[in-house]
């Protein structure tokens, strides 16, 4: 889910490795996330601030450089640089 991968990406720059491992072996354990992550030496208590620092560090984030998408057009011919269209996402 793309809203659980950015939040996993903004603690990892925002806490570090070995805080994601501890939130990771607390799950592991049964604790509840939002716990861990409430704890004022983690994120802190205000969970409200927590998402709207979130959401501005997505916003902030440049998105990756484009990959370049081969498309065969279904020629039966063997392939050739003109049988390929170059599309970015």
């Amino acid at each position: 889910d793309g809203q659980a991968s950015t939040f996993f990406m903004y603690l990892l720059e925002k806490i570090g490795i070995e805080m994601v491992k501890e939130l990771v072996r607390s799950g592991i354990e049964g604790k509840e996330s939002r716990e861990f992550i409430e704890r004022p030496e983690i994120l802190g208590p205000d969970f409200e601030k927590i998402e709207t620092d979130w959401k501005e560090w997505v916003k902030s984030q440049k998105p990756e450089q484009t990959q370049e998408i081969r498309v065969r057009t279904g020629t039966g011919n063997p392939p050739d640089n003109r049988e390929y269209g170059n599309y970015g996402h």
